[in-house]
């Protein structure tokens, strides 16, 4: 592997490590929140570890509804955070116990990779699925990270559940208790007899050796015969020339110090025991060399029985076993050093006896379940356990205690701090002696999702304890004095997996690894040529078909002249422990490179305080070796102002005897000081003494700037909340900054947008005078720096003015250099649609560069800055334009109004208040408004009000309201509805006060009606003759049919018949003078506006026979054109005649004034458009000029020489009035035309006003 690869996989590693903590502290966040809210956190903590594109989790409630948690990516539109459930459904099953752990889909036209995980064995709490388009995701450790946050997950929620689930009945728990035990009993009885069995075969296979006898001089060991009453008769030459001592003195080894003192009581206790048992024994003792020294040997004695079974002697092998009693007191020691590392662990750790009993729990178990070393040990260790799950755990220990297997179980322990169970993974493996018993059981308790780390710890303790316990088995072979092998002991060809005994020079080279062929042949032939011991360390072939590295050693035995008539040998398999050495000294090296590269200060001191141990990245970081911080050293690095307050606190640390933190400066190799957190925790030998203090430095500069500049922009924003002045926030906001970063002035200017100068400047280090000469300037970017980053709208480092040549002429750079700045960055303050508000400045009065923690607190700055500059204008904004909607309103008399229709909540302008004469403050409620409608109004108003709730929008319209004292306002109203993205109705109105308008209008309605009134009577005046004319001929009709009827009468005989008929004709020419009255008096007499529906056609008939005659006289033809579909109209019949009336005259005076032929007149009805009747009037007169046709209708604006210009504008009120439009046009010839049309009636046609004078 490369550096770079290799610097990559540590930049990985850290990561993962990072990530793994920040997961693993989630179970702090989660105690006491809602299965939402934990959802949330888990999802935001994997959203962000991962990397990932989306996810989604579901928590089911224990019988509430499942709480549900998603996150996506932009650029993922196929999902949405309402409809994900339904699109993971549909990629991935209905079933979400069935989802697959990793599948691979198209989505948003992306290959998306969807990892799920199930929360509980059976997805008894919910789901997680987590997605990603990268290729890859998700790989191991991403895994690791989703497995590892889902467990905490879920021992967060089993906790949860656990505090609703009843406890289990003492009874019940008894009885599974009893059941287990006598399991248990079971197991141990056939225990003992396979140990039986197993020592019969054993003392069988002993009496087979006993023909082996001639061997013993020849077996590179120590061998002792004894007689049957213990008593030494034989040992080998080994024995002897190890002691120095002759048999005789050997047969006293009791009291002559052959034994070590010390081990002397136990060995006699042992000995004696099996010798008068007649039981095998194995006793482990120092034995003194010839030197005087004491080694460790392993006393092995096994009895001979003859036939009888008596026996009749004891064979002993003494196994010099001192080199492994000093790697297992290595080992012991090591193991106590673990010990007291598991203390400072935070793991909670224990070891229980073969028998099951807990015989050591460490602090963590202890402070995490409350309980104390008394309660937890021998079978107290249940108290830890949910009542529910004491009875199956206790089936699954005893049947590993039985069985040796190892034990997992996942089980809830009592936790103390928040008095609940929480889900715990308890694991445990024997540890076995030589021949494979049990002697210990060690076992630790994680959370769940700490079970991958555990697994890890666990295979590297077994091999750890494989290394301790195992024991070399000595494989036994013999060979001829040439070195041919010709006898390989059962154990030997069991391993090698020969069955003879034999095995030829070939064969031997054969079953040697290939690497250790060549030496191994040499170095044999080699000590077989010389005589000399052999001992080698190579590789055999097991009969597993691997390669097991052995340790051989042979000796020669000769004759009693020297000559080696033969050698005999052993082979150790030391295979594991080579295995385990190098695991060992792997793990070694990995743990310092964590400890140096591990991005943190750590250290360890002695009980007083004196460092002992600093990793390399504490000393790279102050730039000094492990003798320069050593001992109280390490103190010169601490700021000096902070080592008063870490002192203090050390001492209370070792007076109180824990951990804690303290806070102070660490100066760097370059100088800088940096506020670091000191943390610390002692270790704790077996007696509870504190041995050693180990502790890790954080560094929390950027944490202490952030909370400064936090606490700075709370005030900040508490000020600008309370309405203080632009130039008090702004103050503020430059005491924050220079706080944050000590050494620096901060300056604010403000610019006046429509003069592109600076309002003003706040900068509270500097003199009024420097300020005052800020005021009014352009901020142009050739003056300052502060402009030109104004101007461009980028930020301006001037690190040097001295050196920058870009202001060198400028008047500022002078005034700068007579207050000592030396260095100004500049940074432009922005709105936020991207316009310049002011901008930021920063002196120093040294040069001077802005490092990433400056650039952090002007980007702050500047924030607050827009947010302050921005806000306090828009609210003086605010201010100025609700001054002028409340003087607009008042000026107006125009209230405005907003009403909240789902919540009936009616909120008024202050004009409102004044409409209705309330006193403002009151809130308005409807209905109770209601009651000052008028009555009139009362049923339209109402029914408006029920279409505004429903969401409809009416037209704009009026009403009355009537107050205690009679008087009476005319309101109009206009409003809008709109519906909210929540589905809430919400109303804007407004209502004009329009009283002084509308008895205005009435005034004017009078005038116009008494001018309507005067104009038909003059123009009746203009047709007196025509009038006279239809009068006199029903008359003269009369007074003929009189006369006549007389004559008949008169006849003799009287001629009655045609009497009656004359007085018919009479009666007839009668009512026709009638009619003609009546109509004359309509258009002469005064009367209220009464609309109606009215047949168009007939009033323009009635008018045309007034008209007649008239025409008749002035030579003028009439042609009529009546559409006798045309539906009736909606009008006064009067003033509508009145206008045919004015139109008609118009057009006969046009005709006279114009002197054309044909003198004609053509009046025509039709429908010009569905729902629309028009009349027109068109003549052969003079026409109309351009100019007239824009002012004809001005009022006494007239083309007749003796005209007075009123007709034709009372007509087009009277069309006004009437919803109606009248207009005029010149003719394509000669004459003109005049038209007006009207709205039809509706089916139901009703006076849509009240009576109004006409």
């Amino acid at each position: 592997m490369s550096s770079s690869e290799k610097d990559i996989e540590i930049v990985r590693l850290r990561r993962g490590i990072d990530d793994l903590v920040a997961l693993q502290a989630l179970a702090i966040n989660w105690v006491g929140k809602s299965p939402a809210e934990k959802a949330r956190l888990l999802g935001e903590a994997l959203f962000s570890t991962l990397g990932l594109d989306f996810i989604h989790i579901v928590v089911d409630g224990d019988g509430e509804p499942s709480e549900t948690f998603a996150q996506i990516r932009s650029g993922f539109d196929a999902l949405r955070s309402e409809t994900v459930t339904r699109e993971l459904h549909a990629l991935l099953g209905e079933a979400t116990a069935d989802w697959p752990p990793l599948s691979h889909h198209r989505l948003s036209g992306n290959s998306v990779s969807i990892a799920t995980a199930r929360l509980g064995l059976e997805r008894d709490f919910g789901m997680v699925a987590a997605g990603a388009a990268r290729p890859g995701f998700p790989d191991d450790t991403e895994k690791l990270l989703l497995n590892l946050a889902c467990n905490q997950a879920l021992v967060a929620l089993q906790q949860a559940r656990l505090k609703r689930e009843p406890p289990m009945r003492a009874d019940e728990l008894d009885h599974r208790v009893e059941q287990r035990t006598l399991e248990l009993a079971a197991a141990n009885a056939a225990l003992k007899a396979e140990i039986a069995e197993r020592e019969r075969v054993e003392e069988a296979f002993r009496a087979s050796e006993l023909s082996a006898t001639s061997m013993i001089e020849g077996i590179p060991g120590f061998v002792a015969v004894l007689g049957p009453d213990g008593r030494v008769e034989r040992v080998n030459g080994q024995i002897e020339q190890y002691c120095g001592e002759p048999l005789e003195e050997l047969q006293h080894w009791g009291v002559n110090g052959i034994v070590h003192p010390e081990d002397m009581p136990h060995v006699a206790e042992m000995f004696g025991k099996a010798i008068a048992a007649g039981t095998p024994y194995d006793i482990e003792q120092r034995l003194r060399r010839f030197d005087g020294e004491y080694r460790w040997f392993g006393n092995r004695g096994r009895p001979i029985r003859d036939a009888d079974g008596r026996i009749v002697a004891w064979h002993v092998l003494l196994t010099d076993i001192d080199d492994r009693r000093r790697a297992e007191q290595a080992v012991r020691a090591s193991e106590k050093g673990l010990r007291e590392q598991a203390e400072t662990i935070p793991q909670m750790l224990w070891s229980a006896t073969a028998d099951g009993d807990i015989d050591y729990c460490n602090e963590r178990l202890l402070e995490y379940s409350g309980l104390t070393a008394d309660e937890v040990m021998g079978g107290g260790w249940v108290n830890l356990l949910h009542p529910d799950d004491r009875a199956p755990t206790g089936e699954i220990w005893l049947r590993c205690i039985a069985t040796g297997e190892p034990y997992s179980v996942e089980v809830r322990h009592f936790h103390i701090a928040d008095q609940t169970y929480r889900w715990i993974l308890t694991t445990a493996l024997p540890l076995r002696d030589g021949e494979g018993r049990i002697i210990k059981w060690y076992g630790s308790c994680v959370d769940t999702h700490d079970r991958k780390l555990v697994e890890e710890a666990l295979k590297a303790s077994e091999r750890r304890l494989t290394q301790t316990i195992d024991t070399i088995p000595a494989y036994v072979f013999s060979a001829g004095p040439d070195g041919s092998v010709n006898y390989l002991n059962p154990q030997m060809r069991a391993w090698f997996g020969r069955a003879e005994e034999k095995i030829l020079a070939a064969e031997w080279v054969h079953l040697t690894h290939p690497d250790d062929r060549d030496g191994t042949v040499e170095a044999w032939l080699g000590a077989v040529a010389a005589g000399t011991p052999y001992q080698r360390e190579l590789r055999f072939l097991h009969n597993s078909g691997e390669y097991r590295w052995c340790d051989n050693r042979a000796q020669p035995l000769r004759d009693g002249e020297g000559a080696i008539i033969a050698w005999h040998g052993v082979v150790n398999d030391i295979h594991d422990r080579k295995l385990a050495e190098e695991a060992v000294k792997d793990s070694e090296r990995h743990l310092r490179l964590t400890i140096d590269t591990i991005p943190a200060l750590a250290w360890s001191a002695r009980t007083d305080g004196t460092g002992n141990f600093f990793n390399q990245h504490y000393l790279d970081y102050v730039g000094l070796s492990l003798e320069q911080v050593r001992g109280w050293e390490w103190t010169q690095v601490v700021h000096p102002d902070d080592l008063g307050a870490l002192a203090e606190a050390w001492e209370s640390f070792r007076a109180a005897g824990t951990g804690g933190g303290v806070e102070a400066r660490i100066r760097r190799h370059d100088g800088v000081y940096r506020w670091f957190l000191f943390r610390t925790q002692p270790l704790r030998d077996d007696s509870g003494q504190i041995v050693q203090w180990y502790g890790v430095n954080a560094d929390i500069e950027e944490q202490k700037r952030a909370t400064a500049m936090l606490a700075g922009e709370k005030q900040l924003l508490e000020r600008i909340a309370s309405g203080r002045s632009l130039r008090d926030v702004l103050e503020t906001l430059c005491r924050v900054v220079e706080e944050a970063s000590p050494g620096c002035i901060c300056e604010i200017r403000p610019i006046d947008e429509r003069s592109a100068t600076f309002e003003f400047a706040v900068a509270p280090s500097m003199p009024v005078s420097f300020i005052d000469a800020i005021t009014g300037t352009p901020a142009r970017g050739d003056l300052s720096p502060c402009g030109l980053a104004a101007e461009l709208k980028v930020q301006v480092i001037a690190a040097d003015l001295d050196a920058d040549a870009r202001w060198h002429g400028s008047p500022v750079r002078t005034r700068l250099h007579e207050h000592g700045l030396k260095s100004v960055w500049s940074t432009p303050i922005l709105s936020k649609a991207g316009g310049i508000l002011g901008s930021l400045c920063i002196y120093h009065r040294t040069p001077a560069n802005p490092l990433p923690h400056h650039q952090d607190i002007m980007g702050r700055a500047v924030h607050v800055a827009s947010i302050a500059i921005e806000r306090l204008r828009d609210e003086e904004e605010l201010r100025r334009r609700a001054h002028l909607l409340t003087t607009s309103e008042r000026i107006s008399e125009t209230g405005s109004f907003f009403w909240d229709l789902g919540n009936n909540k009616l909120v008024w302008s202050t004009q409102m208040y004044r409409i209705h004469e309330l006193e403002e403050g009151l809130e308005p409620v409807y209905p109770n408004l209601l009651a000052t409608v008028h009555p009139d109004d009362f049923e339209t108003i109402k029914d408006r009000t029920a279409r505004l709730f429903q969401g409809e929008t009416s037209p704009d319209g009026g009403y009355r309201i009537v107050f205690p004292d009679g008087r009476i306002k005319y309101l109009r109203t206009s409003y809008s509805v709109a519906r909210q993205e929540d589905g809430r109705l919400e109303s804007i109105g407004v209502a004009q006060d329009v009283t002084s308008w509308r008895l205005a209008e009435d005034a004017l309605d009078t005038l116009r009606s008494e001018l309507a009134h005067i104009t038909r009577v003059m123009s009746l005046g203009e047709l007196a003759a025509s009038i006279a004319h239809e009068v006199n001929q029903p008359l003269a009709g009369i007074i003929t049919n009189a006369n006549t009827g007389l004559r008949m009468l008169a006849l003799d005989p009287p001629d009655f018949e045609g009497a009656i008929k004359t007085a018919q004709r009479t009666l007839r020419d009668g009512n026709r003078a009638s009619e003609v009255i009546k109509r004359l008096r309509g258009l002469f007499r005064k009367q209220d506006f009464a609309p109606e529906p009215l047949n168009l056609n007939e009033a323009a008939q009635e008018v045309m026979a007034i008209c007649t005659h008239d025409l008749q006289r002035r030579r003028i033809a009439l042609a009529v054109t009546l559409d006798p579909k045309l539906p009736p109209v909606f009008g006064d019949r009067i003033q509508l005649q009145q206008v045919i009336l004015n139109l008609i005259l118009n057009a006969a005076d046009a005709i006279e004034s114009g002197g054309h032929e044909p003198r004609r007149i053509m009046i025509e009805t039709t429908q010009a458009t569905p729902g629309v009747a028009q009349l027109s009037v068109s003549d052969t007169g003079i026409g109309l000029a351009a100019d007239d046709l824009g002012r004809i209708f001005e009022a006494f604006y007239t083309t007749k020489p003796n005209g007075m210009g009123i007709g034709l504008s009372v007509s087009r009120s009277i069309l006004d009035r009437h919803d109606g439009r009248l207009w005029a046009s010149a003719n394509d010839g000669t004459g003109s035309t005049f038209a007006f049309s009207l709205p039809c009636a509706p089916d139901d046609a009703a006076p849509a006003t009240q009576p109004r004078k006409a």
